[in-house]
């Protein structure tokens, strides 16, 4: 599609902290911060993919 563009998300580059509950268990506001900055790039974009490796 002409004028889209894509961002690639590494998941190690992310540093995501090892969390014991999904984020949509986190109250509002209390998810640390790095897994809020993940969860308002998929909450705003238009589409999203995920690929993981077996």
């Amino acid at each position: 599609m002409r004028g889209a563009s894509a961002e690639l998300i590494d998941a190690k580059a992310v540093d995501l902290p090892m969390v014991n509950r999904m984020y949509k268990n986190h109250p509002s506001g209390e998810a640390p911060l790095r897994l809020e900055a993940l969860a308002e790039k998929i909450r705003t974009a238009d589409a999203f993919v995920f690929v993981t490796g077996e």
